[in-house]
């Protein structure tokens, strides 16, 4: 997979793909709708984040909630130091299920 080039590409069809080709969901399951919800700027363009909860076709054991991030276009920082930047911007996200 490919990652996306924006948080607008991260939609029904990219979300099914990714939970699929990590066995999150079956092969016959599919996220059908997804509601998102910007959460803002935290320290300039490289936070920009949503928050998205998925509807899915059936049945699933599986999370319906995630906060998402796309890959900035251009970043000078050596990709171990943005990666880490990643995890710290979307952990300062999550919340527990019963307030999303």
């Amino acid at each position: 997979m490919s990652l996306p080039r924006s948080l607008h590409d991260i939609d029904a069809a990219y979300l099914t793909a990714l939970l699929r080709s990590r066995g999150l969901i079956s092969e016959t399951n599919a996220v059908v709708a997804t509601e998102d919800s910007a959460v803002g700027m935290t320290a300039g363009y490289f936070s920009a984040l949503k928050r998205n909860r998925c509807t899915y076709l059936g049945p699933i054991d599986a999370l319906d909630s995630f906060v998402v991030k796309a890959w900035p276009d251009f970043e000078m920082a050596p990709r171990d130091k943005i990666a880490d930047m990643f995890v710290r911007d979307i952990k300062g996200y999550l919340i527990d299920d019963d307030r999303f």
